[in-house]
């Protein structure tokens, strides 16, 4: 069968330490079909990123979602007309529309649901939702389907797209009243887990001297500052 379509960034599972069992309950319960708004929290460089493009690419390579699996960025996004407009982009980037289709920006956010339904199953993969709370319904505060913002259109895609599964990274907790969904908290890595992945990514050792401290336990902290700068 053809590939499925993706604009997923590239990702190294060399690179990817750790965080087995959170990968495995990941991928589990987005193959599920009891909760389709699956979202990420933790602090930031806890590796939200990582471990959701880890997730997306293995359901993307085994056709999970036949239809496809997309990731979003938000940033930049201050409204939520502009994230319908962002998912608009990733599908043009996955070839998913084609050039010769046109949208005109005030349509994108009511035609959005019925073109991820017509789609089919896919995954949606939007990454740093925190900056979508409180977004207003559109740039210049007009009435729409987007009246209740970001959330409404969340809502309104789960509700119209019935294959749609939407996996979400975010570092506060999102409830969408009246929507089946599963909060999924991602703790600090273990202390063995951030030495393995700084080993990992570091190109070269680091000395004590190098580090800006020579006392082990500054060195320890100092140590899960910089894996948590590399994680995400």
């Amino acid at each position: 069968p053809p590939p499925c379509a993706h604009n997923l960034p590239a990702f190294f599972p060399l690179q990817f330490v750790g965080r087995q069992l959170e990968w495995q309950q990941l991928v589990s319960a987005a193959v599920r079909h009891e909760k389709r708004l699956l979202t990420l929290v933790g602090a930031p460089g806890a590796g939200k990123t990582s471990l959701a493009l880890a997730a997306a690419w293995y359901l993307y390579e085994r056709r999970a979602f036949s239809a496809g699996a997309f990731f979003v960025s938000v940033a930049g996004a201050s409204s939520a007309a502009e994230l319908a407009r962002a998912v608009i982009a990733a599908l043009y980037e996955a070839g998913v529309l084609t050039s010769g289709e046109e949208w005109a920006a005030a349509d994108e956010a009511a035609a959005l649901p019925t073109l991820l339904r017509k789609l089919g199953p896919c995954l949606l993969l939007v990454d740093n939702w925190e900056l979508m709370q409180g977004a207003k319904a559109d740039g210049g505060g007009g009435g729409s389907l987007l009246g209740g913002g970001a959330h409404a259109l969340l809502e309104s895609l789960l509700n119209k797209a019935p294959e749609l599964r939407l996996l979400l990274t975010c570092t506060v907790p999102l409830t969408l009243p009246g929507v089946a969904q599963r909060q999924l908290p991602l703790a600090p890595m273990a202390p063995t887990e951030a030495a393995r992945l700084f080993r990992a990514l570091a190109p070269r050792p680091i000395s004590r001297r190098e580090a800006g401290c020579d006392e082990p336990a500054k060195l320890k902290a100092e140590l899960h500052r910089l894996g948590a700068l590399l994680v995400e």
